[in-house]
């Protein structure tokens, strides 16, 4: 039944994308525009919403979901009942640690040092959110907190970026064109993601436009610049930046032009790895290697060049959806 649904979803959503490919640049615009504003726009913007907890309701809260945070603690790092030396179950430790000890042991935040998530305290007076909502890993958490995403939101996000992806894959064939082509065809791509997005409730309008964003930034268009650049430093025997500077030129991939010229102009990058840093991956593959089999092998080091710390929002949701489940929520 779900199998079928994702099929109606792509089929009445997306559409086929020779359907779509007939479309001028300002045609596909205006229907971005038409879906775009179906799309919604993010956590409500009303009072209620950023209402806190009073006092009384903060005890009754911790008494409840706030110590989920010590359960789990315990679960992760077991520790024993005192009276048996016996390790503890969620329903020994309620009978064994009652709110009072809790707090006087500050909910065991000690062991939260040692864990990847935790709750956040300031979300934990939020009276709207529900405990997935409070829950955030420690990498990234200052940057995401402000998501206010459900499970649920997380779970479609991450279905919507799989098909998404998977739709405008097409792209990767259009590298090289001229720039009028090139922006007509990323605003069809970003029409289909658009036309995927709608059919999902539970997703904010930034989050669509930064998937859109994030796969299109690493399509696999980056395999050909280095394909080329290997070809005429290895097989041509040319310095480096005349290659990345004729590569320019003959504006042979226009979304890399920033990267390229940067390279050219051997300019250092502060926060990733430049062109010519990444560059040593490629400079290993033999000469006599086939540009078929060169290909291959760009394309395992390309992998490599990605920066550990760069992380999406999808790396993220998959992360804490998994961290949900293992801690019970």
């Amino acid at each position: 039944h779900s199998g079928s649904i994702q099929m109606q979803r792509r089929e009445q959503g997306a559409g086929k994308t020779e359907d779509l490919l007939h479309l001028d640049f300002e045609a596909a615009i205006k229907q971005v525009v038409q879906y775009f504003k179906q799309l919604s726009p993010g956590p409500p913007d009303d009072e209620a919403f950023w209402d806190k907890y009073d006092e009384p309701q903060l005890f009754k809260f911790d008494d409840s979901a706030l110590v989920n945070l010590s359960y789990c603690t315990f679960l992760s790092f077991p520790l024993k009942l005192k009276s048996t030396g016996k390790k503890l179950d969620i329903a020994q430790l309620k009978r064994e640690y009652r709110p009072a000890i809790l707090q006087a042991e500050s909910y065991f935040r000690r062991y939260e040092k040692n864990l990847e998530w935790c709750f956040d305290p300031e979300l934990c007076q939020r009276a709207s959110l529900n405990d997935y909502q409070r829950l955030g890993s420690y990498a990234d958490w200052d940057y995401y907190r402000l998501t206010y995403h459900t499970y649920e939101g997380d779970a479609e996000y991450v279905s919507y970026c799989e098909e998404m992806s998977n739709a405008i894959k097409w792209i990767d064939e259009k590298v090289g064109l001229d720039k009028h082509q090139w922006e007509r065809y990323k605003s069809i791509a970003y029409l289909q993601a658009l036309k995927i997005a709608i059919a999902y409730h539970n997703i904010y309008r930034d989050a669509v436009m930064g998937a859109f964003s994030f796969d299109y930034d690493n399509r696999n268009d980056f395999y050909a610049v280095y394909l080329e650049i290997w070809k005429r430093v290895a097989k041509d025997k040319m310095e480096f930046v005349p290659a990345v500077k004729q590569i320019y030129e003959e504006n042979m991939f226009p979304p890399r032009n920033s990267d390229i010229k940067l390279a050219m102009e051997n300019h250092p990058l502060k926060f990733r790895a430049s062109v010519k840093d990444n560059y040593s991956y490629v400079a290993c593959i033999d000469e006599k290697t086939s540009e078929d089999k060169a290909r291959l092998l760009i394309i395992e080091a390309v992998k490599k060049m990605s920066p550990k710390w760069k992380k999406s929002y999808l790396d993220y949701a998959r992360k804490k959806m998994q961290i949900a489940v293992r801690v019970g929520l």
